[in-house]
């Protein structure tokens, strides 16, 4: 398995894979497969070994907790020949590119939400606004104002994420693991790090520190753990984000909250599987709708489209409570949080902004992780496309 597991502090670099930049998300991984094996004591590691030797492939991960199985690098015929003569194997599915919300789009240099709303704020966010707590250089966004601020009970927020600032002083960062494979956009497999920004805005919002710096989160120094699966232009195989899931499930407690704000435009048959495991093992699961203004449901927006207990799917609205234009919608949407001009923190220290359903998520993981499961209400969105308004999540 390619993972590396550090404290906080740990830092790389790689090259970009030039060769990857052809693909969109949700376009087939080129040689890469999840393949399944059938229940009872069967070891993911010795058959994924065995199937590697077999096949003249490369075992890339093994899945033991949100399912058993493992994912190979190998070729199409070969994939067939080992499915056909092997009987614990179940199955073998192609994986497909995930990633940011219109994080296809941003890799071709579109400007998309998610993608950041300007330049960082070095100076930290300046000034502090009306109901701020802390020194004159921290502020207390407007969506952490709309939905409150409480004291964190214990569990953790896992971040499944592009990774998250290591160095950040705003942040309780408890730890760190990556799982990326080199089949990606932007590369970088080799490090912790946050590359791109994103996940370490959407740990700001969740759990930033009450100090004199930054910003202030929901639920203010809440430990936070990175688990990078996403490249630095927000990418990956749906193999790698499983396989980040897999190392959630393997350690989260329950009340554990894990913030997915990524999606699979074409559904995601192991993104299920995971964010069902996590649940079912009493870990909350807050997902992002998206940002491509469809319906979760008909439009097979995956991990968005997935219900029950403990899995939370969120859109976006602004400062008047409309739904963005951007927001995706839907029955399986559970709550609407602020997600439009969000500041949060930036890789390096200072703030940023940015649009996005990925914002409005960390909204509610910080409101579960100060009340343990119960949500509040304030109000409901408005200009809902599909005519049922969710209620705008807010501490009780």
């Amino acid at each position: 398995m390619s993972t590396r597991i550090c404290a906080a502090f740990l830092g790389a670099s790689f090259l970009m894979a030039p060769a990857a930049l052809a693909q969109s998300v949700g376009d087939p991984v080129p040689d890469t497969f999840i393949c399944t094996l059938v229940n009872g004591p069967v070891s993911a590691t010795y058959e994924a070994n065995r199937a590697a030797n077999e096949a003249d492939g490369r075992v890339l991960h093994t899945y033991s907790r949100i399912f058993n199985g493992f994912a190979l690098r190998v070729s199409d015929k070969a994939i067939d020949t080992l499915v056909e003569r092997n009987p614990t194997i179940t199955g073998c599915s192609q994986a497909v590119y995930v990633g940011l919300p219109d994080a296809g789009a941003a890799a071709r240099g579109a400007p998309k939400p998610d993608g950041g709303g300007g330049k960082p704020d070095k100076g930290g966010g300046g000034g502090g606004k009306p109901g701020g707590s802390g020194g004159s250089d921290q502020t207390v966004p407007w969506g952490v104002a709309r939905v409150g601020t409480g004291t964190p009970n214990g569990n953790v927020a896992w971040v499944v994420d592009t990774g998250v600032d290591v160095d950040n002083p705003d942040l309780n960062l408890v730890g760190s693991a990556e799982f990326l494979t080199a089949e990606t956009f932007g590369g970088n497999a080799n490090s912790v790090d946050d590359l791109n920004g994103h996940g370490t805005h959407v740990a700001g919002t969740i759990a930033a520190i009450d100090n004199t710096i930054g910003v202030v989160g929901v639920a203010p120094g809440a430990p936070v753990y990175s688990v990078r699966v996403l490249d630095s232009l927000g990418v990956a195989p749906d193999s790698d984000v499983a396989a980040g899931l897999d190392f959630v499930a393997a350690n989260a407690s329950a009340g554990d909250v894990v913030n997915l704000s990524l999606t699979a435009d074409q559904g995601s048959t192991i993104l299920d599987a995971g964010v069902q495991a996590l649940a079912d093992g009493g870990v909350f699961v807050v997902m992002a709708a998206g940002n491509s203004g469809v319906n979760v449901d008909t439009g097979s927006v995956s991990p968005a489209y997935n219900n029950g207990p403990n899995l939370f799917t969120v859109s976006s609205i602004d400062k008047r409570s409309n739904l963005a234009s951007f927001s995706n919608y839907g029955a399986s949407v559970d709550y609407a949080e602020p997600g439009v001009r969000i500041l949060s923190l930036a890789p390096g220290g200072g703030t940023t902004n940015k649009d996005g359903t990925s914002m409005a998520a960390p909204h509610l993981s910080g409101i579960l992780l100060v009340t343990g499961g119960s949500v509040g209400a304030d109000g409901q969105v408005k200009r809902d496309k599909d005519g049922t308004a969710e209620d705008v999540g807010v501490l009780p």
